[in-house]
């Protein structure tokens, strides 16, 4: 790095250096371990300091026990917070607080879509104060393996005084910790709709499925290897068919997005950003727009999704507490490295109610990740207790950086019989 400190600290979100996604299941894995121990020691054999989650841990302790002669240490920083040893990650408050706002600011423009007004009965008789149209937002959250930031948009719930409100949005949560029950899910939704004729869902980009435990993503590929076959079937029949050409051409092209199985990096972990990629987030929409169904209810769904994904990690402005955890633990790697520590990871532990650095080995990071406690999840998707909001908010310092909006309460006026006499409703 340019010894010009200013350079450092004017730089935007992502790695200075560059990519550094590289993990154990290329197929080269090995040999380019190999590679870079040559190239250190070539170098001198300088300390290696690494920083990011479980799987940049990972990589950094398979070098030093392929080569015992490199040294090297690494330091916690991942937007998904799902690390063991430590309390938090560099990283994670900002996304938080990136995704708290946009979930109220989005929502606080999309439920202007609402409609509450007159409709008509199945008898023909006009019934007042009925919600006619009702916004139902899903935001999907990034997050593999822990759903701890998925809960932590549960943030955006809390009241000016810090406590949470369960008629602020989102209204429903579901992470890698809470499978998806459909019955269960769409009576949660179905509450929500009819006390508030609105709903904000947040899901993690990888949720399961209640009845089976395999992941969303996993379940969608195999309907789709179904669909392949079947569809295979019916174009070697159509080899056989008189002018069957013009189908054939149809289900061949059907063909080319039908049964593939879903990508992965080179951790292993599916890829949920890319283009053909499976997405809960729209997922959770088909089913609110096509399956969800409430009887004697006249609202009708007007669903949209969100799906931010690498939004979430190129914020506009970072959380300060988040860049002094950072610039912590950075200067604690260093540190130790210079003392000639090795094989360790640098994490945040809570001394006298603040966060300071800690040690411990690198293996209790590499290729690890914790879930949310089940006794901070409350039942029926309805988000994380209290006490798991309060510790975010001990983090972040103040409960003021959550947004709270009003609405102008509008004055009434008493409408006169030759108008609430003559009442309308369109046909539904």
């Amino acid at each position: 790095m340019h010894d010009r400190s200013d350079d450092f600290q004017k730089s935007g979100p992502g790695s200075s250096l560059g990519t550094s996604r590289f993990g154990p299941k290329e197929p080269y894995f090995e040999k380019a371990l190999d590679h870079m121990a040559h190239v250190l020691k070539e170098l001198g054999n300088p300390a290696i300091a690494g920083f990011g989650g479980n799987d940049t841990s990972e990589v950094i302790s398979h070098l030093l026990k392929r080569d015992k002669s490199l040294r090297g240490g690494h330091g916690i920083k991942t937007v998904d917070d799902d690390l063991p040893v430590t309390e938090l990650s560099p990283g994670a408050l900002t996304t938080l607080i990136f995704n708290a706002y946009a979930i109220i600011n989005t929502f606080s423009d999309f439920s202007s879509y609402g409609v509450k007004g007159n409709v008509m009965g199945l008898d023909g008789s006009i019934i007042p104060g009925e919600y006619r149209t009702c916004p139902v937002m899903i935001y999907q959250v990034m997050g593999r393996k822990s759903g701890k930031l998925t809960q932590g948009t549960g943030i955006a719930k809390i009241d000016s005084a810090g406590y949470l409100d369960p008629t602020r949005p989102p209204h429903i949560i579901i992470s890698k910790e809470t499978p998806l029950d459909k019955e269960v899910f769409f009576s949660c939704l179905e509450e929500v709709l009819r006390k508030q004729g609105k709903a904000v869902i947040v899901v993690q980009e990888d949720i399961d499925d209640a009845a089976t435990a395999k992941s969303l993503a996993e379940l969608d590929a195999e309907y789709r290897l179904q669909n392949a076959s079947h569809l295979q079937t019916t174009l070697d029949q159509l080899d056989n068919l008189e002018g069957g050409t013009d189908i054939k051409q149809k289900i061949e092209q059907l063909l080319g997005g039908q049964g593939n199985l879903p990508k992965t990096d080179a951790s292993g972990n599916i890829q949920h950003g890319r283009v053909n990629s499976f997405s809960t987030g729209r997922y959770i929409a088909k089913l609110v727009s096509q399956e969800f169904k409430i009887n004697s209810f006249y609202g009708n769904i007007k669903e949209v999704a969100i799906v931010p994904q690498h939004l979430q990690r190129a914020a506009y402005k970072q959380v300060e507490k988040d860049k002094e955890y950072a610039y912590d633990v950075g200067r604690r790697l260093g540190l130790e490295l210079a003392t000639g520590n090795s094989g360790f990871s640098v994490v945040l532990k809570l001394e006298d109610g603040k966060l300071v650095t800690g040690i411990t080995d690198i293996e209790n990071i590499a290729g690890k990740a914790v879930n949310v406690n089940p006794n901070e999840i409350l039942d029926r998707y309805r988000g994380p207790t209290q006490e798991f909001v309060d510790r975010y908010l001990g983090f972040l310092g103040s409960r003021s950086i959550v947004p709270q909006y009003t609405k102008p309460t509008m004055r009434g006026i008493e409408l006169p019989q030759s108008i609430t006499g003559r009442l309308f409703a369109p046909p539904n």
